[in-house]
């Protein structure tokens, strides 16, 4: 793993305890995370799985592609955020961009 990603989440993580007034037990706790795992990942001694890291993001209000440097979005949105957007993206499709993006979705992926 890169040293630098590990510092990042590392530093990453510990702002938003920080922010969110947390600490280590506690984000364990809300987490599922165990608590060593998490002071090894703030001390750069580690790296979690994607499970755990996912786990952390969620209880830090956050994402994990936040954490890892690769987002300057902080914030986790709402689910009706997210919907709100998408639907005022459709708005603006053309109609036959709204039948092409029907059959995409609608269309079954062929698995080989």
């Amino acid at each position: 793993m890169d040293k630098n990603k590990k510092a990042i989440l590392a530093q990453r993580v510990k702002e938003r305890m920080r922010m969110l007034g947390m600490n280590a037990l506690q984000l364990s706790e809300s987490s599922g995370v165990s608590q060593s795992i998490i002071s090894r990942l703030t001390n750069e001694k580690a790296f979690p799985s994607a499970g755990n890291l996912e786990k952390i993001a969620m209880a830090l209000n956050t994402t994990g592609s936040y954490l890892l440097g690769d987002s300057e979005t902080c914030e986790r949105r709402s689910l009706d955020e997210i919907k709100n957007s998408v639907r005022e993206q459709l708005e603006e499709l053309t109609v036959e961009e709204k039948a092409e993006l029907a059959w995409f979705i609608l269309t079954p992926v062929n698995k080989k």
